[in-house]
């Protein structure tokens, strides 16, 4: 699973801010700034587009700050990043300036800038290294042809809560549900991708995991089968809405996510398409051991320190899935310590553990042969989380196997699990770059999709 570098869509590359080079600085000069009369109040509340720059590479974004500056709060954006609303946090402007933070799964960005005018301009650390930002106040005028409304909806006892996005012409129309990768994810992460679909004239749908946000309950103790029913439930909801065509429901997931969907779908009659984004299609522990054998970079690995390596791999995730000795793991994590390679594992009370031996057994195939509805999986040729050949020639083989048919596969070459491609190979920092026709493959094949049903 990807448990041991937790990247969500909009954290790559937010962890390693660098020193800002002479023609970035160009480039943050020449930001527009709107002319005067434009926007009349000079406090922080506003909406605001502009550039984040590190290392020469641009950022093109925007950030949205409400309420009075004494209790502000924010959120930015950035299609590059395919963000949307992601929260700041700590947000405040006092005689030093303004400041806020944003935390991502590798670490918190603190930025600093001064508001003069229309301008607010300042810089951003991480601890490691810093980065240049310039935003000019804008007035946005393009209302979204959709309305957002807050929802919320039960699985059993536990009640989650979201935001579902409806078109604003005429309906029934088409919706979709999107689920969670591994983590405390809220409904931000899908945010941007749930925009896309809503302007294309779906219903969309995303939900705090539970525990996380607005919703009840402790993803730390949750199931794959209490997930999927949280997804299950929120499918319901949308049958039960007049808006929206009860055969044309489908459902996105990324990750685990991806992997859990073929649950949802064997036990909700209601939903009609899944789109599985990098799930797992072999045996929990393989996985596993794959991910975390990248995460250790055991691949570049040669000789003795290829075995040593590949031997501490197979300990951590034995005691992970088959249960075992938490002190031998962490006896050999110390042993290692000084290796290159080597690095502490989870606290003995870490999560981790307890959710690794509660999932081992998960069978994602024997799901999938269950599957009667169209299926598009999607998946990045260097995914370093999720083997990919072999997922995808289990998941294709389970579903032929249980007779369906209609199911279209599409790997894209050079990107990684969250559908990044790498950056040059030049030494230097590069804002991430989505690869080509990824967001067209999704909604083009859904649109295709939902007309036959």
């Amino acid at each position: 699973m990807d448990r041991h570098v937790r990247v969500v869509t909009f954290t790559a590359g937010l962890a390693m801010l660098v020193t800002i080079a002479g023609p970035a600085r160009a480039a943050l000069a020449s930001a527009k700034v709107p002319a005067a009369g434009t926007a009349r109040s000079r406090g922080l509340a506003g909406h605001w587009k502009g550039q984040w720059v590190r290392d020469g590479s641009v950022l093109e974004l925007w950030a949205d700050f409400t309420g009075p500056d004494s209790s502000a709060s924010g959120s930015f954006g950035s299609d590059a990043l395919r963000a949307l609303d992601i929260p700041f946090r700590s947000v405040r402007r006092d005689s030093a300036g303004v400041h806020w933070e944003l935390v991502g799964d590798a670490g918190t960005t603190a930025f600093d800038g001064r508001l003069e005018g229309d301008v607010l301009a300042g810089g951003s650390d991480d601890g490691t290294g810093r980065g240049r930002f310039r935003l000019a106040r804008t007035v946005d005028q393009t209302a979204p042809p959709y309305a957002a409304e807050d929802v919320t909806f039960l699985d059993g006892d536990v009640q989650l809560a979201g935001t579902l996005l409806v078109p604003r012409r005429a309906g029934p129309h088409p919706a979709i549900v999107f689920t969670h990768g591994s983590g405390a994810e809220g409904r931000w992460a899908s945010r941007w991708l749930a925009d896309r679909f809503a302007r294309e004239g779906f219903v969309s749908l995303v939900y705090d995991k539970r525990g996380v946000g607005e919703s009840k309950g402790d993803w730390r103790r949750a199931s794959f089968e209490d997930l999927a029913r949280d997804a299950a439930a929120a499918v319901r909801m949308l049958a039960s809405d007049g808006r929206v065509r009860r055969r044309a429901i489908g459902l996105y997931g990324h990750s685990q996510g991806g992997t859990i969907a073929p649950l949802v779908a064997s036990q909700c009659a209601d939903v009609g398409f899944v789109i599985a984004s990098a799930g797992i299609g072999v045996p929990m522990i393989d996985c596993e051991r794959y991910s975390y054998s990248n995460h250790l970079g055991l691949p570049r690995l040669h000789g003795n320190d290829s075995l040593r390596a590949a031997a501490y791999v197979d300990l951590v995730v034995r005691t992970a899935y088959e249960g075992g000795d938490w002190a031998r793991a962490d006896s050999a994590a110390r042993a290692n310590a000084n290796e290159g390679w080597g690095g502490p594992v989870p606290a003995r009370d870490d999560v981790y553990w307890w959710l690794s031996s509660r999932t081992a057994g998960f069978d994602a195939p024997a799901y999938w042969r269950r599957v009667r509805v169209p299926v598009l999986l999607v998946y990045g040729d260097r995914d370093e989380r999720v083997p990919v050949g072999e997922s995808v020639r289990r998941i294709q083989a389970a579903l032929r196997a249980g007779g369906d048919f209609d199911v279209t596969t599409r790997v894209f070459p050079g990107a990684d699990h969250t559908f990044r491609i790498d950056a040059p190979p030049d030494g230097r920092f590069h804002w991430p770059r989505t690869p080509d026709g990824y967001l067209e493959t999704l909604t083009g094949w859904a649109h295709a999709t939902v007309r036959r049903r």
